[in-house]
């Protein structure tokens, strides 16, 4: 009796509800839109283990109606297609068990260039879009399954045009379809097993193949067979797959991602644990990685990109350490190099960790680095001298740099002069009169403002340099010797030789022969300013920036006016001065950048050219426009050399407006103010290490900061602790000077840290 009323109710409650619990009907899909899935072998059997291609096929029988998908498959991190309309799709498997998704979920960064991607209208011939099914499910038992894509497709209508921007409120016209396959997934044979670790590990290590060009049908083919022998191995997902991966791994083959998806997670463990300890096996930074990665807790959500933790790379290193003394000649050194470079390194140290402060190696790893340097390839030598130096610094590394910097190294020069600064102040007098210099003022840090006995001698070098003017890294570093050490005496020795030469040379010694002039003598550096400017475009090396590199090495009244110049006429040359007056023009120059952002913001709005920088059909003018008045904007308001009152930032409000207004505060903190006034206020000051230029290659030595910090208070960027006092001593005075709260931490080039707060 229980059951039969309890029973009743349901019905009753179900019939009473079932208005609240109804479902739309499914959305009809058009019947003039055929989407086909299919299996690319022509079968739909596929052993446990083996690779799924499929083909989808899209087609229409009405013209011009539906738009062909705009990158259909594509994932890639790397460039923003634009398309007339952005096609999403989507794969489902039923049932939810039985397998893993192990593929593609998006990016944590994106880069590369926009481009429009060509439109064309779907017909009755079908268009072929083929992807790898494994490459995202991996299926782990026997069993049917039904593969299901979704997808919308765009209409050609005026919905959907190029002009019509991303963040538009048109609605995008589009019909979904979906299509369905099913899949009978087989248990895999011994024998098949076997061929495909066999030809998988002979197709990873493989030497390329001769290639001409255009590539032959042959080499095509070949290429292709390869990839697919590849693929198979990597998605087979055995033990034996596992072992067979860990083996390329330790060849240097990059089979990471191979190895990410095989769950075979114990055996890949216990066999790298093996190998890293294998006195013939020299252990490479990439098998390294994978294996602190292979022995930490995998990610809590799918995407998420877990962290090694420090304690993990400890026990790593330090048992690859233990083995050195067991290894042989030759996998000893790749092996110390990874202990040497790779834990410190790469995206997965963990943020905050002692890796991060970038602690020290221990006394016996800094030893048998020291006692191995010259055996170290010339990358890991570098490294270590350079960006590395952290880790290695050690009155144990005396030999080394002494014996690099009398060869003529300039990063092991710095390191002698802090490990031995006696011997090595006496080396640098003695390098910076010779002949031909073998390093520039970066690294012959003399203590010394100038050389009073020494000037003419550098000088005399720089005019009598006997070198090819083609060659000019000797009369680039001679330019900087002159530069740093050298005073007007020196005048009358060499601006005959620099009028006759000026125009010749290259950006990189202009550079800082123009500093020279501009420090001994204003007066006769700006007509040969004016002279140079008159060849400068955008683009002028060393770093793209004429104004921004004198005023890094010597900035004044003479650059201000000149640069001032170049903004009131609106010359190519112009955002490039708006930087310099930002970061090196003098408080004097505060009212010439308001005056000429006013002038020139309201050209750019007037002018359309804000309405159309943001859409595909601004032109290079409105750019131009855009640019200058961005610069402008920034200089101003983030200047070295003055501060905003309260009053300045309701004329800046006025003239750009309160959202653009507050947006400028969220560079260092939401809601804050842009001002300076002369109420109590809190201000907190942040520092950090100076980033280093990389790749070294890319380095312009002369415009390398020596400065250890950089620091920023509010929106103000200061380069320096000087430069950071003159920034303070511009904030008005009040009581909350007083109360200040030191903090004092090593740093990090990866974080900024509060220093005080007051």
């Amino acid at each position: 009796m229980v059951r039969t009323g309890l029973t009743a109710l349901i019905i009753a409650a179900a019939i009473c509800c079932s208005p609240l619990f109804a479902q739309d009907p499914p959305v009809q899909e058009p019947a003039d839109l055929k989407v086909e899935l299919r299996s690319a072998t022509g079968s739909n059997r596929f052993q446990l283990g083996e690779v799924i291609p499929l083909e989808v096929l899209i087609s229409s029988s009405t013209p011009n109606r539906y738009l062909e998908p705009c990158k259909m498959f594509w994932e890639s991190c790397f460039g923003y297609p634009r398309c007339r309309f952005v096609t999403d799709w989507a794969f489902d498997v039923v049932p939810a068990t039985g397998w893993t998704d192990i593929g593609w979920h998006g990016c944590g960064m994106m880069s590369g260039p926009t481009y429009d991607v060509e439109s064309a209208d779907l017909t009755t011939d079908p268009k072929k879009y083929s992807y790898t099914l494994t490459n995202r499910f991996q299926f782990d038992a026997p069993g049917k399954y039904t593969v299901r894509l979704s997808m919308t497709v765009g209409l050609d209508d005026e919905t959907n045009q190029f002009r019509n921007s991303p963040d538009s409120e048109v609605k995008h016209n589009s019909v979904s379809k979906t299509a369905e396959l099913v899949l009978k997934i087989i248990p895999a044979g011994d024998e098949w097993k076997r061929v495909v670790i066999e030809q998988g590990v002979a197709a990873w290590t493989a030497p390329p193949e001769p290639y001409t060009n255009p590539p032959s049908p042959e080499h095509l083919k070949r290429e292709q067979e390869r990839q697919q022998e590849e693929e198979a191995l990597c998605n087979l997902g055995t033990p034996e797959a596992a072992l067979a991966l860990v083996g390329l791994l330790s060849r240097g083959i990059d089979v990471t991602r191979c190895l990410r998806i095989n769950s075979n997670k114990e055996v890949a463990q216990a066999e790298m644990r093996r190998l890293l300890v294998e006195p013939n096996v020299g252990v490479r930074p990439m098998f390294f990685a994978a294996y602190a990665k292979l022995l930490s807790p995998g990610p809590q959500k799918p995407g998420e990109i877990a962290a090694v933790p420090p304690k993990v790379v400890n026990e790593v290193r330090d048992t690859l350490f233990a083995s050195l003394s067991k290894k042989t000649p030759e996998a000893m050194i790749p092996c110390l190099e990874t202990v040497l470079v790779n834990p410190m390194m790469g995206y997965w140290v963990v943020q905050g960790s002692s890796y991060d402060l970038r602690s020290p190696y221990s006394t016996e790893i800094i030893a048998t680095a020291a006692a191995n340097f010259d055996r170290l390839s010339d990358e890991t030598q570098a490294a270590l001298l350079d960006t590395d130096w952290d880790y290695v610094r050690s009155p144990l590394m005396l030999p080394v740099v002494r014996r690099k910097a009398e060869a003529g190294d300039g990063h092991a020069l710095l390191r002698w002069l802090e490990l031995e600064p006696g011997a090595a102040t006496a080396f640098m007098r003695q390098e910076v009169v010779r002949p031909v210099p073998r390093f520039s003022s970066l690294y012959l840090r003399l203590p010394d403002k100038s050389l009073p006995a020494q000037e003419q001698q550098i000088a005399a070098n720089f005019v009598g340099l006997s070198i090819p003017f083609d060659i000019p890294n000797f009369r680039i570093r001679a330019a900087t010797l002159l530069y740093r050490y050298t005073t007007r005496a020196t005048l009358p020795t060499v601006l005959p030789f620099i009028d006759k030469h000026l125009a010749e040379w290259s950006c990189n010694i202009q550079i800082p022969v123009l500093a020279y002039l501009l420090k001994v003598s204003p007066a006769d550096a700006r007509p040969r300013v004016e002279q140079v400017l008159q060849h400068v475009s955008p683009g002028y090396c060393p770093r793209g920036q004429f104004f921004p590199s004198l005023g890094f090495m010597e900035a004044g009244p003479v650059l201000d006016t000149l640069a001032a110049g170049q903004i009131e006429d609106g010359t190519p040359l112009a955002a490039d001065a708006a930087e310099y007056l930002g970061r090196f023009g003098s408080a004097a120059m505060k009212p010439v950048v308001w005056e000429q952002l006013s002038r020139w913001h309201k050209k750019y709005v007037e002018s359309g050219a804000e309405l159309r920088i943001k859409s595909p059909i601004h032109s290079q003018n409105d750019w131009l426009l855009y640019s200058l008045d961005s610069r402008l904007l920034e200089a101003y308001a983030r200047a070295q050399g003055w501060t905003l009152s309260p009053e300045d930032v309701l004329s800046l409000s006025k003239l750009i407006g309160d959202k653009k207004t507050e947006e400028l505060a969220c560079a260092f903190r939401c809601g804050s103010a842009v001002s300076v006034g002369p109420k109590p206020a809190d201000y907190t000051i942040y520092g950090r290490v100076t980033d280093r230029v990389y790749p070294p290659e890319n380095r312009i030595e002369y415009l390398i900061s020596t400065e250890p910090f950089q620091y920023s208070v509010n929106q103000y960027q200061c380069a320096s602790l000087k430069t950071l006092k003159q920034k303070l001593l511009q904030f008005p005075a009040s009581r909350a000077h007083d109360r200040r709260r030191p903090w004092r931490s090593r740093g990090s080039s990866r974080q900024q840290r509060p220093v005080f707060s007051h």
